[in-house]
């Protein structure tokens, strides 16, 4: 079904026009719609983020040979606590379009004696491990800290038609800059935000356009934008194009939709969590945006949405909210590009209205020690797996990654806020006497979310975590001096500091970029 402003343009442009049109995108035939065969499926559960609600779930599995199989909502329906990057095996119904209604799943899980196994218990426990079963060795893991290799399908519907709007000298350009070799470009941004950890590998990096066989299907693919069915068409016309040994070596996919689809894929972009695919429109808001481009990236390293004040994509601080900058404290560690001064508990702040002092760089300088992880466990409710939140502080200024940066966020310290348990799970894993107990929850949505931007010689009180922090001045390049005071009733336990700092001069000018990494 064509969309409604269509329609109305017909009636405007008369009938000559709409009978150019219709030669010019002719329609989608529905086809015959055979019935449900059995199948058995084994792979990696994943959330298709179309950008709806994280309350309204869109699951699949993502095979061992990259092939996407959607999963039914109305028949996959896990518990609250499901396991995202769980292996699983299922069993169930495919339909015409590719869909799978499941009837019953098993998890592969491991101990951490070495003993693995499949359950259908989705139960968390301190006693095993979501693994695979091809490398039971190796956890979950969310860190980016390797380049991709990138392999960018740009789609090529004609035949539907649906041309491509760009070809693949733009993409390069986008991706790599204007000189193709990663100095600029998404891949700088990427370099940026991971001091140079994470990227795009511009040697390997590879731009087609390729022709999806998806025209007069039963499934409808276009017509009722199957997203699956482009990923896995795309896939077997880009293996038929350049071979399925050079396909196999790329580690990360991106396609690339023609401008015609934005109203029949009522999305800019979309992605895989976690996985290693993402889609973008041909669009100001999907693949000519890099934060676009990085939010999805990062979602196939398992990032979720930024919050603030209870909406999700509200945060503007970060490129997982609707930010034009670097991913916040609370992210980057979780990739492994920064590490935190200290953690701080109530060991660390032992009494009521005593402070401790730090000194923090701004993040675009450095990713070591450069914020600070708060696990307020003198809080009643820390122990509330709903409740219980771990804080992230870290220093914003506007330069490098995080030039866009306003005024609400830099030059400033940023608070943010996440769920504690899932949080802990992962950073800090419970360790029993013997065996190895890895992390878990590595892709769970801890629901990250703004808190508060205080600037340089002010006072904030966060009733919520009882807790005042005091920003002193500036020092050296951009470092900002940060106090800290816990207290039991009131913020005037926390005594202002004896000596005050006062507020320094605006940062100093921004360092030149650094280039993206070169592939080992």
């Amino acid at each position: 079904m064509r969309p409604p402003y269509i329609v109305r343009m017909f009636f405007q442009l008369g009938v000559p026009a709409v009978l150019l049109l219709l030669t010019a995108f002719p329609p989608i035939a529905s086809g015959a719609i055979p019935g449900p065969v059995p199948i058995t499926v084994q792979g990696m559960l994943v959330h298709a983020d179309l950008h709806n609600s994280q309350n309204d779930p869109v699951w699949a599995i993502s095979r061992d040979d990259g092939a996407i199989i959607p999963l039914d909502n109305a028949t996959f329906n896990p518990p609250p606590e499901v396991h995202v990057g769980a292996y699983l095996n299922l069993t169930g119904e495919l339909w015409y379009d590719g869909m799978v209604r499941p009837t019953a799943y098993d998890r592969f899980v491991c101990s951490g004696f070495g003993i693995c196994s499949w359950t259908d218990s989705w139960r968390k426990d301190p006693y095993s491990r979501d693994d695979y079963p091809s490398d039971p060795s190796t956890p979950t893991s969310p860190k980016a800290t390797s380049p991709q290799r990138l392999l960018v399908m740009v789609l090529n519907y004609s035949a539907c038609g649906y041309p491509p709007g760009v070809n693949t000298s733009t993409v390069r350009s986008l991706f790599l800059g204007p000189n193709g070799d990663g100095t600029a470009g998404i891949a700088l941004k990427y370099s940026q935000c991971s001091y140079g950890t994470f990227g795009i590998d511009a040697l390997s990096f590879r731009a087609e356009v390729v022709a999806p066989s998806s025209c007069n299907t039963p499934a409808n693919t276009l017509e009722t934008c199957k997203w699956w069915n482009i990923a896995n068409d795309a896939d077997a016309a880009a293996k038929s194009l350049i071979g399925a040994a050079t396909y196999n070596a790329f580690t990360h996919f991106a396609y690339v939709l023609p401008p015609g689809l934005q109203y029949l894929c009522p999305w800019p972009s979309m992605s895989l969590l976690p996985g290693r695919k993402i889609w973008l429109q041909t669009s100001s808001q999907g693949l000519n945006r890099w934060a676009a481009v990085m939010q999805m990236t990062l979602h196939n390293y398992g990032l979720w949405h930024s919050w603030k004040n209870g909406y999700e994509f509200e945060d503007y601080s970060s490129v997982m909210g609707s930010g034009e900058a670097c991913p916040s404290a609370a992210e980057t560690s979780r990739l492994g590009w920064a590490t935190p001064a200290a953690t701080i508990n109530s060991t660390i702040l032992p009494t009521t209205g005593t402070w401790r002092s730090f000194t923090l760089p701004a993040s675009y300088l450095s990713g070591r020690a450069n914020h600070l992880r708060l696990t307020p466990n003198w809080l009643t409710t820390y122990n509330s797996s709903a409740e219980g939140k771990n804080l992230y502080i870290d220093v914003r200024v506007a330069k490098g990654g995080d030039e866009t940066l306003g005024s609400l966020y830099a030059p400033k310290l940023n608070v943010h806020e996440v769920n504690a348990e899932l949080d802990n799970n992962y950073v800090t894993p419970t360790q029993l006497p013997v065996g190895y107990w890895p992390p878990t929850d590595g892709f769970s949505d801890r629901k990250v979310s703004f808190v508060s931007g205080v600037s340089a010689g002010t006072r904030a009180e966060l009733t919520a975590y009882k807790l005042v922090v005091t920003c002193g001045s500036w020092t050296g390049t951009d470092n900002l001096q940060v106090s800290l005071c816990r207290y039991s009733a009131t913020p005037t336990e926390c005594k202002p500091l004896l000596v005050p700092s006062p507020p320094s001069p605006r940062p100093s000018p921004p360092p030149s970029p650094r280039p993206s990494p070169t592939p080992s």
